[in-house]
């Protein structure tokens, strides 16, 4: 399926579409990259941009060579009625590849509050909701940020959880699910 292409059918139907196109200056486009991985701030696009982590993760993953970090958001309804309609999964920003064809799907959880949101880009992206009906050919899904500090409410959901400073860390457990 050519996402961009069947975006031009719903695109015009729903609220602040520029909020799906990626597009801005500056994102990262690679085409030699060994793990290709999604950033997702599970909440709408003028939210997660003003996320200063998301930056720095974006900016710290993007520099290494083999590494290829892409960004994704939370919809808001009229966008995700649009996509189940159209059956498009939910895909990246940079490159429009669906979420359930990535390496990796890497959440900033920042408070409880996005927690369904979780369970949305989940469903909307094709990737299996519960860790135990994944396989390898479905993306890691990792979680960090202030919410990690007790993962436990969203185990069942997430292959594993970064605990502390992800900008530190991010490199490093990214080479280890490599």
């Amino acid at each position: 399926m050519d996402i961009q292409q069947a975006l031009k059918n719903i695109l015009p139907f729903v609220q602040r579409p520029s909020r799906y196109i990626g597009k801005e200056t500056g994102i990262a486009l690679k085409t030699n990259f060994a793990l290709n991985i999604a950033l997702c701030y599970p909440d709408l696009y003028e939210i997660g941009m003003g996320n200063l982590a998301l930056q720095i993760l974006y900016e710290r993953v993007n520099q290494t060579p083999n590494f290829l970090a892409q960004r994704v958001f939370a919809v808001w309804p009229d966008m995700e009625e649009k996509l189940k309609e159209a059956q498009i999964p939910l895909y990246t920003l940079e490159n429009y590849t669906p979420l359930n064809q990535l390496d990796v799907l890497a959440f900033t959880l920042p408070f409880e509050l996005v927690f369904t949101n979780v369970l949305a880009v989940l469903e909307l992206g094709q990737v299996p909701l519960f860790s135990k009906d994944r396989t390898e050919n479905h993306p890691f899904v990792l979680g960090g940020g202030p919410v990690c500090a007790n993962p436990e409410p969203l185990a069942p959901f997430f292959d594993a959880f970064l605990i502390g400073e992800g900008e530190k860390a991010i490199i490093q457990a990214l080479e280890t699910i490599h």
